[in-house]
């Protein structure tokens, strides 16, 4: 092969930049002469040119390979519009979000994702962001869909601008709507728990106000009943007294009243007619309704008798009349409520299988306020849901009356429309299945069931009620030591237990408390019958008295027969 017999090296170079080398080799000396020279130079330039040009295209090739990547594989929804508002691109992310395909988005205005009634305002507010270079970067914006559906998404915006007479925006959208939901749905449930601990102190308040009301009512009844019964018949104070005792039963169902708002009493069922209870429960509601709210009942007497507890009756009553009344315009409206026999219909059937063919007694609220509307119809028993204004219930009303009725083993009918009005019906199995007169009321028998000189140790620290309760025992026929410090109480029955035939003692005194004093008396004299009376127990604290020797927890305010009955029936079972 021929030989090389010169070279020549020349630089080429882009400013300082040095991009490369061009090589020439020739097979002669003298090949090389100064336009030789600067026709290579002028080469060379050229081919600096070129290797930008070159490179630029690379660099470019790689950008739109990257932004392709991104465009076609992002989860974010990404659009490319122009500035007439047209859709110029979309990738697959935007196409899901939107339910649309791409051939029904590329070409259209950016509206044609949203309800129409929205579309025009949307184009405008488009066509002026792209006029004023405005961009959004990461706002929230809450979109209305063409499918009607509603989500929230992030927004970034950036302009392009290759060609300054006709630039693109480029939106990124991001679904945000399982996020907002999810931090909404916190915020609901921590407003709960704050509305569930409001309540439980509420409860808790409510405890400690009944404790000490009944207290009250205690010393009053007792005092009340020792003035009519020393007092003769037709004494003209005795219309005045039966009148203060009246008021003290209306005090005393009040106290129960808010012992079962409280959750705080227990319900003890027991076959009831309930037209007794709904009677009074309708009676107490006229005088607390305004005078407008026109409030009738058409309750049947010869119901039969359901099992029922009476306390949690009379509070369906109230919380279901309560609830048509916030229903009711200002101008005033109409409430009313029956009671029938009745078979149960074939849809609470469908719902309540085990009322089919059973009798049942169907309680009736019905009222021609405002109405609930569809929507709201399957939420209106859960728990803090309401759509009162602020101010007009917790939304706890329906919720505790369909849990009531579900542990009477009962069912509940909603009927409501929107202007109209609503009807709650509430079916209670009938304990007694052919329908007949009134529960006979039992006797007085107060007087078969005096004492005969039993002697009983009674405690209570409060002055009023340890004196009402020591003379009513005495009345009764007891011999009485009554004691108002537990200490005094603790010695006088260690010192001879087997003077007393039976110990009543108050739950809660500030030295000691009555379950500490029936520990003690159980050791000394385990066969004497212990009984505790208080103005308020939980449950559980009552279930542990009667588990540790307790023979009965008798709850202020007692009558005197009801003290009279408890007496006699726990010395006869002695």
């Amino acid at each position: 092969s021929r030989r090389s017999l010169s070279r020549m090296f020349v630089p080429i170079r882009r400013g300082e930049r040095l991009l490369g080398i061009l090589s020439i080799q020739s097979y002669s000396t003298d090949a090389y002469d100064q336009a030789a020279l600067e026709l290579l130079q002028t080469l060379a330039d050229h081919c600096a040119g070129a290797l930008i040009r070159i490179q630029a295209r690379a660099a470019l090739g790689e950008t739109e390979e990257r932004f392709r990547l991104v465009w076609e594989h992002s989860m974010d929804g990404m659009r490319l519009t122009d500035p007439e508002g047209r859709i110029v691109a979309v990738n697959d992310a935007f196409c899901h979000l939107m339910g649309l395909p791409r051939s029904a988005l590329e070409g259209q205005l950016v509206s044609v994702t949203f309800a129409e009634s929205r579309r025009e305002a949307i184009v405008a507010r488009h066509r002026a962001r792209i006029a004023e270079r405005r961009i959004r970067t990461l706002s929230e914006l809450e979109m209305k869909l063409w499918d009607g559906r509603l989500i929230t998404v992030e927004v970034s915006d950036c302009f392009i601008e290759s060609d300054p007479a006709h630039p693109l925006l480029l939106g990124i959208f991001r679904d945000i709507s399982a996020r907002v939901h999810a931090a909404s749905e916190r915020t609901r449930l921590e407003e709960s728990l704050r509305q569930a601990q409001k309540m439980e102190s509420l409860g808790t308040l409510a405890g400690g106000i009944a404790h000490d009301f009944n207290n009250i009512l205690t010393g009053m009844f007792g005092f009340l009943e020792l003035a009519q019964y020393d007092l003769p018949p037709q004494h003209p104070a005795q219309q005045w007294l039966r009148q203060v005792m009246d008021s003290g039963h209306r005090a005393k169902e009040l106290v129960r009243q808010i012992l079962t708002f409280s959750r705080s009493q227990p319900g003890a069922r027991a076959p009831v007619q309930l037209h007794r209870i709904i009677g009074e429960a309708v009676n107490l509601l006229r005088s607390t309704l305004p005078a407008k709210v026109e409030l009738a009942a058409r309750l049947e007497r010869t119901c039969p008798a359901v099992l029922a507890d009476a306390n949690q009756v009379h509070q369906i009553v109230m919380n279901l009349c309560t609830n048509s009344w916030h229903a009711l315009p200002d101008r005033g409206g109409r409430i009313l409520v029956t009671l029938e026999p009745t078979t149960t219909p074939d849809e609470v059937v469908r719902a309540h299988p085990h009322l089919a063919g059973v009798k049942v007694v169907c309680l009736t609220v019905a009222d021609n306020g405002a109405g609930i509307p569809a929507e709201a119809l399957p939420r209106i028993f859960d728990p803090f849901f309401t759509t009162k204004e602020v101010g007009k219930g917790t939304g706890l009303g329906l919720a505790v009356v369909h849990g009531i009725v579900g542990t009477h083993d009962g069912a509940i009918h909603v009927q409501s429309a929107v202007g109209t009005g609503t009807t709650f019906r509430i079916y209670f199995p009938a304990l007694i299945t052919t329908p007949g007169p009134s529960l006979p009321v039992a006797a007085d028998s107060s007087a078969a069931l005096v004492g005969q000189g039993e002697h009983v140790l009674w405690i209570d620290d409060d002055v009023a009620t340890n004196l009402a309760i020591e003379r009513t025992l005495e009345s009764l026929g007891y011999r009485v030591t009554a004691c108002r410090r537990p200490a005094d109480a603790v010695e006088i029955f260690t010192a001879s237990p087997g003077n007393f035939a039976l110990v009543l003692t108050d739950l809660s005194m500030p030295e000691m408390g009555g379950d500490e004093l029936v520990a003690i008396f159980r050791r000394i004299a385990p066969t004497v019958p212990m009984l505790v009376i208080t103005g308020f127990v939980q449950p559980r604290e009552r279930d542990n008295l009667l588990a540790h020797g307790v023979r009965e927890v008798l709850q202020k305010p007692l009558t005197r027969d009801e003290l009279a009955a408890a007496l006699a029936r726990n010395l006869r079972a002695n």
